[in-house]
């Protein structure tokens, strides 16, 4: 068997890394088990620049920011990029990476995971829409099946995507890292923090609502997406300014 260090694994997201926090956890702790690792991700036109880590991460630079467009564009740059490396894993993140992965691993003969953050063609943005859910949905069901090993965030997706693909999925949770010297400083008035995507399914605009049950209490969104304006636009008309922070 090789030693770990021998072993080059590279991960591929569709977002631009600086503030993943689920990869930053993943990636750190396999390369700190001694792993090399790499995160693929991409370049958008207001991506701050990279922090150092323990792992090496490169960001694919993409005409198209969103749509058709941008999915065939990363597609096949993801595949070109792949071309020219060397690696014996890949770990594709979610549906919309996983064609370029798919083939890469069958002919270089390396195992692919596939990591399932969620029922990808059941999303908001994608279900809406039939004729692009049959699409992701026929990439779904030529490549998952074929896949030995998946894993995906809780027991009722697990049992969901397993029933639907014909594959075990195994469950690796999605939670904060632990850190070493008890509790963090505390906040004053408490705050409830959503650090991720602002776009559709993510329960914000119940997030809203639900403060208003809430004496003393804020909210502070981390992150940006297809609902920022909406969700501003919301808050002035629920009187919620002073309670809610959308930081970016």
């Amino acid at each position: 068997m090789k030693a770990r260090s021998q072993h080059r694994i590279i991960f591929s997201v569709t977002n631009d890394l600086s503030y993943d926090q689920r990869m930053i956890r993943i990636c750190g702790s396999l390369a700190r088990a001694g792993y090399r690792v790499l995160l693929v991700g991409r370049q958008r036109k207001n991506s701050r620049p990279l922090i150092d880590r323990d792992f090496a991460q490169h960001r694919l630079s993409c005409f198209f920011e969103r749509g058709k467009l941008f999915y065939l564009e990363y597609h096949l740059r993801l595949f070109f990029f792949l071309w020219r490396q060397s690696f014996t894993m890949l770990c594709a993140i979610d549906l919309d990476t996983l064609l370029p992965m798919f083939y890469w691993s069958r002919w270089r003969g390396v195992p692919l995971v596939y990591d399932a953050h969620e029922y990808y063609t059941e999303t908001p943005e994608v279900a809406r829409r039939p004729r692009v859910q049959k699409i992701w949905e026929a990439v779904a069901r030529h490549c998952i099946p074929r896949i030995r090993y998946a894993y995906t965030v809780g027991a009722a997706l697990q049992a969901v995507l397993s029933r639907r693909y014909g594959i075990d999925f195994g469950l690796i949770r999605n939670l904060p890292q632990r850190r070493s010297g008890g509790a963090g400083a505390k906040v004053q008035p408490p705050v409830i923090l959503y650090q991720g995507v602002l776009n559709e399914g993510r329960g914000i605009s119940e997030m809203l609502a639900a403060l208003s049950e809430l004496e003393g209490v804020q909210l502070w969104l981390a992150g940006e997406g297809d609902l920022s304006a909406e969700l501003r636009a919301e808050c002035t008309t629920r009187g919620q300014e002073e309670r809610v922070r959308i930081r970016g």
